[in-house]
């Protein structure tokens, strides 16, 4: 039985680092966005317009989506281990 239990934090303190490496990709993505966003209106462009800009969002948006579920399931598991 105590195999299991170090098994399960061990998978546990893994899916933390998960929820980390995808709030800071997130993080990261959302910054890059940012500036190109501020860069292209200050051009006098649409960000929009760029399909890059736009499948960036996209990604970002799934990125974050995802990374709420796994926080989520996370927090369901606090006590339960």
């Amino acid at each position: 039985m105590e195999a299991i239990k170090k098994e399960m934090n061990a998978e546990r303190n893994n899916l933390w680092f998960q929820v980390d490496v995808g709030e800071s990709l997130a993080n990261d993505t959302a910054s890059d966005l940012n500036r190109f966003e501020r860069g292209a209106k200050e051009l006098g462009i649409d960000p929009n317009s760029s399909s890059d800009f736009v499948n960036a969002l996209k990604a970002f948006r799934e990125i974050n989506a995802y990374t709420k579920k796994l926080r989520d399931y996370a927090n369901s598991l606090k006590g339960k281990i």
